[in-house]
């Protein structure tokens, strides 16, 4: 299966052998408030001498956080099993106990509560997507529930999830024909609550028909499915208003060849960003002010692949600067922006490529870094201005 859209991750978890402890400092920058944000190293526990483990997505709520990761063969190099950690009443992360994996890509993490989480995974030889939620109490258990069902002759490329409590989530993403990446439709799916079963959800009629992307790639919702969803069509994107009745109105839009909508935080209501890549090196940033979208560059960022809201509302844009040498990548650095998009000093090699935020502080996942120590898990803390 192919990473389309770029929104898998690549290189080691930092850490293994024990559950939690912390590696050496990432430095320091520059925060929410004017505070400052310092960058700690943390050690993972790692489920299996004999594969790769390669972090995925963040997710936070409250004081709560969970990562996830796929695993490879350092052999074959082909994928395995999904990893989930939970962070721990100690504040060491440990192994999440979840229904067994084969051939595990894009483990999607959200996160309502310290008690409500769930995980959204392509897996097996036929791309099925499987759901696992938190089970309630202390011992960080998931079990599987009732995923999104492909319709025959298709199966499920990279699913993301979009998640409220009691169970209220919504999958979007893409599906293809068998094996053939280029033959894909889009994908958006509903779960009223933890009971119901899941529903296709109408799309767009003036959709364009889409060539090769991450499909219904970004969305930003309110409780009752009425926001924002952005559509990558491989040529272009789209964002798309949903109103509560279903009704959609094209509202934004982003030309250039492959441009692949990645990932949204914010408030639908008010402020929130989202970023973009298109075939060039720079990374697209689309912010939301009141109901109107806007498309600023940013020509330092090779990348942008994440965002994320942190406690006091302040946002946030990971990504990364590849240092290159004629036409090889020589190295990577991290790119971290402010909502501002005013750059956060980060002294660590490497893509930020997931961030989720807690309520005291927050995490973030760096990969594709020829510096093997600089990849993994940071713990990320507000000092007080």
């Amino acid at each position: 299966m192919s990473d389309v859209g770029g929104v898998g991750g690549v290189g080691g978890v930092g850490g293994s052998g024990g559950s939690g402890g912390s590696g050496g400092s990432g430095g320091s920058g520059g925060g929410q408030g004017g505070g400052a944000m310092t960058f700690r190293k943390v050690s993972l526990p790692h489920p299996s001498k004999l594969a790769g483990t390669h972090l995925f997505d963040i997710a936070a709520a409250s004081d709560a956080a969970w990562a996830s990761a796929y695993t490879s063969d350092y052999t074959t190099h082909d994928n395995g099993p999904m990893v989930l950690w939970e962070k721990g009443p100690g504040g060491a992360f440990v192994l999440a106990t979840i229904p067994s994996t084969t051939i595990a890509y894009f483990p999607d993490l959200c996160a309502v509560s310290a008690e409500e989480a769930h995980v959204l995974v392509v897996d097996g030889p036929d791309q099925v997507a499987r759901l696992f939620a938190r089970k309630p109490g202390q011992t960080p258990v998931f079990e599987e529930q009732p995923a999104p069902e492909a319709p025959a002759g298709r199966q499920f490329n990279v699913m993301r999830l979009a998640c409220f409590p009691g169970g209220n989530l919504w999958a979007h993403g893409a599906m293809q024909n068998g094996d053939d990446v280029y033959d894909q439709v889009y994908a958006l799916f509903h779960r009223p609550s933890a009971g119901a079963a899941w529903q296709v959800v109408p799309l767009p009629a003036d959709l364009p028909p889409r060539f090769w992307s991450t499909g219904a790639s970004l969305a930003l919702l309110r409780e009752d499915g009425s926001g924002y969803v952005g559509f990558s069509t491989g040529q272009e994107a789209m964002i798309y208003a949903r109103s509560v009745d279903g009704s959609w109105t094209k509202v934004h839009t982003v030309g250039g060849e492959a441009t692949q909508l990645m990932h949204a935080s914010g408030d639908p209501d008010g402020r929130a960003v989202a970023v973009a890549q298109p075939t060039g090196k720079e990374g697209l940033v689309l912010m939301l002010e009141g109901a109107t979208w806007s498309t600023k560059a940013v020509p330092e960022a090779s990348e942008l692949r994440t965002t994320a809201r942190a406690p006091g509302g302040g946002l946030f844009i990971g990504g990364v600067r590849y240092l290159e040498s004629g036409d090889m990548i020589a190295g990577a650095e991290a790119i971290l922006l402010d909502g501002a998009l005013q750059r956060v000093p980060v002294s660590i090699r490497g893509r930020i490529h997931a961030m989720a935020f807690t309520s005291s502080g927050g995490y973030m996942g760096v990969d594709f870094t020829d510096e093997a120590e600089d990849t993994g898990l940071y713990a990320v803390t507000f000092a007080t201005p």
